[in-house]
């Protein structure tokens, strides 16, 4: 061999040995990346973003809670709430630090996936699905629903660690503890939100095809002990009366409806597709995509038990969203996406597997289409994280502060106290007759136009109102108290 071809023999061994750790040293950056990444989307800008109307309830709930007043929100099971009143304590009154604990349990859901699917699929598997949590949308008004202090986030980790933990129990990886932290974990699902009930059926179904002798009867006693004894706890404070309330409160909210706004069109009555439509807006095209394909890949390809008892705790939620339920919320949603997630990590973990070379190349492509189309997902959320900012109500409010103090209430059209309270709070009304006023608001809420009259008056009276728009929200300032009389404003004095 010539000297030339010898040098070039020893850089290609050189080439080959380095191969492996440069390999190496790229995943750790990507990791890093993404992790970095996925911080930025749980935690950013959360001061700027604008207080959740069912936040803002649950947040000060959960500070009463604590406290031992017991009399807020019974209409809700307690869980979540104790959470975000103990996060309080630690780190101050106010969402912050609530909104903080989401976010840390949104990390700790995509562990469980990570560990989950690692050892049950493989280590791709269980990355995809952590990423696909962790990065993709899932929003509502623009931003991510896990971002906020509501009920879901809360109910679907604690689900997600029953779900794992029972599994666990089941392939014999745990001893009988875990079958019984399963059953305290999902007691504090459903006391964070009761439909988490809708996930039974499928730790039946687990337990059924699993354990046929006296394991599964111990198990299945050892599950319903933790749950009890957790369940009882969580109400000791409340109460039998709050579950009471909360019964009678859930049962005629269902029967009466609630008004939404769905696809341009007010309903009391959610027509059965508007969880599927709120999706499918929620999370986007291009995730929505990725998220269906996988998981329906999933269920064809190799439908063994895991898939099975994923797909049994997807269609708890259906039936019942779907089904069951009479009133649709543009976040009920949310408790699909943790299964979808993990199934279409399986379905492309499955793709990507041995095959011969012509079909290895198809699967492969399928595979890497989905994973680009939730790279779409996570491009638009970052986007969207990064524009968060002060508005609406929120921006009213602060120019409303900003300017010299004048005594007087705001009156409020065409918005929900939910919205305005948390920024309002006393100084707000809808009563036109709760004079005098130092300002007018009027959102943009299509199901409660303003009244005509109202703004009609607004608009004939130049030499006491000054009116700025502030996205969407409009507010007609004065500089001097008003009162509404006879359809007209008129001075107070």
């Amino acid at each position: 061999m010539t000297p030339e071809r010898t040098s070039r023999a020893d850089a290609g061994t050189m080439w080959l040995r380095r191969a492996p750790a440069t390999r190496h040293a790229l995943r750790w950056i990507a990791g890093a990346a993404a992790s970095a990444l996925a911080l930025f989307i749980c935690f950013a800008h959360l001061s700027s973003l604008n207080i959740n109307g069912d936040e803002y309830i649950y947040v000060n709930a959960g500070w009463d809670y604590v406290h031992g007043d017991f009399s807020a929100n019974q209409e809700h099971p307690p869980t979540a709430k104790y959470l975000f009143g103990l996060a309080q304590l630690a780190g101050g009154r106010g969402i912050a630090a609530p909104r903080i604990l989401v976010g840390c349990l949104v990390i700790l859901g995509a562990v469980v996936m990570f560990v989950w699917l690692r050892r049950e699929v493989g280590t791709g598997a269980g990355i995809l699905a952590a990423g696909l949590w962790l990065l993709t949308p899932r929003q509502i008004d623009g931003y991510r629903i896990d971002r906020v202090a509501l009920l879901e986030p809360v109910m679907m980790f604690f689900a997600l660690v029953a779900m794992w933990l029972i599994w666990r129990w089941a392939r014999r990886q745990s001893g009988m503890w875990a079958v019984a932290a399963a059953g305290a974990a999902t007691a504090l699902s459903i006391t964070a939100k009761v439909s988490t009930a809708a996930i039974l059926p499928s730790f039946i179904l687990l337990i059924a095809l699993t354990q046929r002798n006296r394991r599964g009867i111990a198990g299945a006693g050892l599950f319903t002990l933790g749950a009890a004894g957790v369940a009882a706890a969580v109400y000791a404070g409340p109460g039998s009366t709050a579950l009471g309330y909360l019964i009678e409160f859930q049962t005629g909210h269902n029967q009466g409806g609630h008004l939404v706004w769905i696809a341009g069109t007010s309903y009391t009555v959610s027509p059965w597709w508007a969880n599927a439509w709120y999706f499918g807006v929620g999370v986007g095209t291009a995730t929505a995509f990725a998220l269906v394909a996988g998981s329906v890949i999933a269920l064809v390809r190799k439908p063994d038990l895991l898939v099975i008892f994923l797909a049994t705790g997807l269609v708890g939620f259906l039936v019942f969203y779907f089904v069951v339920a009479r009133v649709a919320l543009s976040f009920y949603y949310y408790a699909f996406v943790p299964f979808l997630t993990m199934l279409a990590a399986i379905g492309c973990a499955r793709l990507w597997g041995r095959a011969g070379p012509r079909a290895r190349a198809v699967r492969r492509s399928i595979a890497l289409l989905i994973i680009a189309s939730a790279a779409i997902g996570v491009v638009q959320i970052t986007k969207a994280t990064q524009d968060i900012h002060v508005s609406g109500i929120a921006a009213v409010a602060e120019v409303l502060q900003e300017r010299p103090p004048i005594d007087g209430k705001v009156l409020v059209l065409s918005m929900t106290p939910n919205k305005y309270l948390p920024y309002l709070g006393a100084t707000g009304t809808q009563d036109q007759a709760d004079g005098p006023f130092s300002a007018v608001v009027v959102g943009d809420d299509p199901r409660f136009p303003p009244d005509a009259a109202v703004t009609d008056a607004l608009m004939s009276r130049p030499d006491l109102f000054r009116s700025e728009v502030h996205d969407g929200v409009r507010v007609w300032i004065s500089s001097t108290p008003v009162l509404y009389r006879g359809a007209a404003f008129v001075p107070s004095t």
